[in-house]
């Protein structure tokens, strides 16, 4: 199932990987290995590129702060209360 997140602020994916230095290919097999399912690298890169909502499994969203060492209000540039 796949979740389209709503962006409140921007969507801070391609500055959270370059500043942990993550390429598409090394996040796409590390969320492969928490997940048990690897989107393909192409589909990394279309995340990265969005604008307005980009189309996540929901299983890979939950992964993604923990690849990362983030927050999800970190990856939709909202702040934590």
């Amino acid at each position: 199932m796949a979740r389209r997140v709503l962006l409140l602020g921007k969507w801070n994916l391609a500055a959270i990987m370059a500043d942990r230095r993550i390429s598409d290919e090394e996040l796409a097999a590390k969320l492969g290995e928490l997940t048990g399912r690897a989107p393909h690298p192409k589909t990394v890169y279309k995340w990265k590129v969005a604008t307005d909502r980009p189309n996540i499994r929901l299983d890979h969203w939950d992964a993604l702060p923990l690849v990362l060492n983030c927050s999800h209000a970190d990856l939709i540039g909202k702040e934590e209360n």
